[in-house]
């Protein structure tokens, strides 16, 4: 958590953010379940970038890109699970020390949070743009799907935004930044086709969907 928060601040230093979608944004996620053992905290950056990302211990930034793609609650649930999966997972912190070890010699700083962090904040800007493997990706697609089916979620929600990613990524340069950082999305379609099942919820959350459209309406401002 205290690796998450010294990071955070940085980017919220660098960023330019919006209070009003930010109140918004909570709301939506007071109305999730998010089953971590950490406290989640959701963020926008107000900067064109069609990606998002998890720190350890619970942040997750979502950038405005993103969310101007978006055309329903059940995406960003989505996107949302994934990012709290791999906060769940530990895949953030996982990767964290897979570089600080082909950087530096863990035996040094392990148990001197003080020294690591130092470290951490060295790489800030590496650290927004984690590559995970394959595995991982598909590790946290399934754990979104798992948490959007417990909250009641349409899961389609999860093949929604996915097939929003590839689509964008035919046409925008810029997508490449999230293709490169969330890689094989075709795998992950597939995988997210063979996980849905007839029984699964549907329907729509009126009070989702309705933050959403808050949300949505604030993006510009």
């Amino acid at each position: 958590i205290e690796m998450g928060e010294a990071l955070s601040k940085q980017y919220t230093l660098a960023s330019k953010t919006n209070d009003s979608v930010n109140v918004y944004l909570r709301q939506f996620c007071r109305e999730l379940n998010f089953y971590s053992p950490y406290p989640v905290r959701v963020e926008v950056l107000m900067e064109e970038e069609i990606n998002a990302f998890a720190l350890p211990g619970g942040r997750i930034f979502v950038y405005r890109g993103i969310l101007q793609k978006m055309t329903s609650a059940d995406e960003l649930v989505a996107l949302l699970g994934h990012e709290a999966s791999h906060v769940t997972q530990r895949h953030s912190l996982k990767s964290i020390m897979r570089e600080a070890a082909s950087g530096v010699l863990l035996s040094t700083l392990f148990g001197d949070i003080n020294a690591l962090s130092t470290w951490m904040l060295s790489k800030a800007d590496e650290f927004k743009q984690l590559h995970y493997s394959r595995e991982l990706e598909t590790e946290a697609d399934t754990e979104g799907l798992s948490f959007m089916k417990k909250n009641g979620i349409d899961p389609k929600g999860m093949l929604k935004l996915l097939l929003l990613l590839r689509k964008e990524s035919e046409q925008l340069p810029a997508m490449m930044q999230y293709v490169s950082t969330h890689p094989d999305t075709d795998a992950r379609i597939m995988n997210v086709h063979s996980l849905l099942k007839a029984g699964d919820p549907g329907g729509q959350n009126a009070r989702l969907n309705t933050i959403f459209e808050q949300i949505k309406r604030h993006l510009g401002t």
